[in-house]
């Protein structure tokens, strides 16, 4: 057993200099121990050490967006959930609720198991990708070195696990970007001599992060970011690349008009309200818009596993629309609950029993 281990482990230090590096599996091995080698046992030690994560993520995001938070001592000493308010009120549901909902919400679109179904960590990386936006939204001043740190151990962690997902902390990145500059220009314009001292000082903190993203990159896969660095993958894989047209047609699939026609509306929705203007809906909308244009008009791609990119787009917009439907009436609440309730099901049977690629709902 010994001599298995130490191979095993052999086995991961080697594929750290790969392009796809087995360090993933090391969460997974207690899983093989218990219950064994099956395919099995590792598709369900992939959904629970990854997918759930990545769904419970999707909820703690949720639930920063649509909650009102009295501010807490410090950033991550949350108050009693039962004491935020929803900004949706009345008829709103509780915070709980919120991040239950979203999580299981999270599950029923088929598309968030394609990684996992299929054996590959995609998943994994996406829920570190969203574990970092969370400790974000908690801090958005970066106060704190101990938020910074941790944001650039999440973001390096995503790219280690599945080099695209580099993407994904662009992303990230960019939001966090707009979020520190943004407020600065009006003043910057006019004034630039006040605002020359604050924008350095945040400045240094976005250097930070990017140093700690770096330092861990170079420390644990450093073949595998110096050619990260030198290659240019949109050459590499501008055979790819699909026209504008198909790539939409594809993400449109992907998801399903209805989740697509609903999350567009809760965006509209919630735009309505005053939390628009609160930093954790603008940086989440950064993030997603970025991460929108990345997959869906820089990269063309067309790729099922790039739908996790852009997932939490759709995955909150259905959310806040769904507590715009609790504040209606309660004829149409029933009715376009029990719809929109009756096809997530069904499209989550389809997806599940394989019979999703030729049945009409694929569209729609």
């Amino acid at each position: 057993a010994r001599s298995d281990l130490g191979q095993f482990w052999q086995d991961i230090r080697l594929s750290l200099t790969w392009e796809r590096n087995s360090l993933y599996t090391l969460p997974l091995l207690p899983w093989i121990w218990v219950f064994g080698q099956s395919r099995t046992v590792y598709t369900i030690a992939l959904a629970v050490t990854y997918l759930i994560p990545f769904c419970l993520g999707m909820g703690a995001i949720a639930q920063i967006l649509v909650c009102k938070q009295p501010t807490p001592a410090h950033p991550f000493l949350s108050p009693t959930l039962n004491n935020h308010r929803s900004i949706f009120k009345p008829n709103s549901p509780t915070p709980r609720q919120i991040f239950w909902g979203t999580a299981w919400l999270t599950l029923l679109l088929p598309v968030n198991w394609m990684a996992t179904f299929l054996g590959i960590p995609d998943t994994g990386s996406a829920a570190l990708i969203l574990w970092a936006l969370w400790v974000y939204l908690k801090d958005p001043q970066l106060k704190q070195w101990f938020p910074i740190v941790l944001i650039g151990l999440l973001l390096a962690g995503a790219i280690i696990i599945r080099r695209h997902f580099s993407y994904g902390a662009i992303a990230v990145m960019g939001a966090i970007a707009a979020h520190t500059i943004m407020p600065f220009i009006p003043t910057l314009i006019r004034r630039p001599q006040l605002v020359i001292r604050p924008i350095l000082k945040k400045l240094s903190r976005i250097c930070l992060l990017v140093m700690v993203i770096s330092a861990t990159l170079l420390l644990v896969v450093p073949e595998f970011t110096m050619r990260a660095l030198t290659i240019n993958y949109r050459v590499l894989y501008a055979s790819w690349s699909l026209p504008l047209d198909d790539t939409l047609h594809r993400y449109l699939i992907y998801f399903g008009g209805v989740p697509w026609l609903l999350a567009l509306l809760g965006w509209f929705t919630i735009r309505q309200r005053s939390s628009a203007t609160s930093p954790p809906y603008g940086i989440t909308l950064s993030f997603s818009t970025i991460g929108l244009g990345i997959c869906l008009i820089v990269l063309c791609y067309g790729i099922v596993f790039y739908a996790l990119l852009i997932s939490h787009f759709v995955v909150l917009g259905m959310v806040f629309t769904g507590i715009w439907i609790g504040r209606q009436s309660n004829s149409k609440r029933n009715l376009l609950s029990f719809g929109i309730g009756l096809y997530l099901i069904t499209n989550a049977y389809l997806g599940f029993t394989g019979g999703y690629s030729n049945h009409p709902i694929n569209n729609w």
